[in-house]
């Protein structure tokens, strides 16, 4: 078995491994223009690297993207996947900031068509990580973990919310390792720091915390997505 220093001992090879590691979820083009490496030379040292059980790809869309193998799980491959799209990263920060959200209220936030706001909520749901959330009378909504959520609902809408509120700390973890390698860097930044601030001293279960957190993360936001029911 060959060892892993002899395996990246060739410069080209440690280069794209390490490019791999510092940007989970790169695809082939922007790997290519990252290290000036031609496509075709680059598909051969990936082919030997994958070959050699140091790194994985998984095909999202037209992408396929890849990970250092054993250092991403499935569930944050997936995740760190989402996060690299425009839209669905604006609904996950969205969502942070108001806990739950219905496709009609995201279609106006994001000035995108409520079909295609549906179809990436869509993906969210099939990977696990956003569900309908459960509706209690007029204006409350039951998330789960024992705690509901104030919010008047408008006509019929159905509210999308975190399926598990350990995606909040998962998303944040995220955030937090790759933030240099995933696009909107200055909000991530500003998610971060106020996620830092309304959670500090709990593990992101203290609900008086959680909504410290969501109302200053609502205030920053707002700015770049204005709240339809606050205009």
């Amino acid at each position: 078995m060959i060892s892993r220093e002899n395996i990246l001992k060739l410069k080209i090879r440690q280069d794209i491994y390490e490019a791999i590691s510092k940007y989970p979820g790169i695809h082939l083009s922007a790997l290519s223009r990252m290290l000036n490496i031609p496509k075709t030379t680059l598909k051969y040292h990936i082919k030997y690297l994958k070959k050699e059980g140091l790194i994985d790809s998984k095909k999202q869309d037209s992408y396929i993207r890849f990970f250092v193998k054993y250092k991403t799980g499935k569930k944050e491959k997936e995740i760190l996947n989402i996060l690299r799209e425009e839209t669905p990263r604006h609904i996950i920060f969205y969502m942070l900031n108001n806990s739950v959200c219905s496709q009609i209220e995201l279609s106006k936030e994001l000035n995108k068509a409520p079909s295609a706001i549906y179809f990436h909520l869509k993906k969210l749901k099939d990977i696990g990580l956003i569900n309908p959330a459960k509706t209690i009378g007029k204006d409350e909504i039951d998330l789960g973990e024992s705690y509901v959520l104030k919010r008047d609902r408008k006509g019929n809408e159905l509210l999308y919310g975190f399926t598990k509120g350990e995606f909040i700390p998962f998303i944040y973890k995220l955030l937090i390792t790759h933030k240099n390698s995933l696009p909107d860097r200055y909000l991530i930044a500003e998610v971060v720091s106020l996620l830092e601030e309304g959670y500090r001293g709990s593990p992101f279960k203290n609900i008086n915390s959680r909504k410290k957190a969501i109302d200053s993360l609502m205030d920053e936001i707002y700015e770049i997505f204005p709240h339809p029911y606050h205009a």
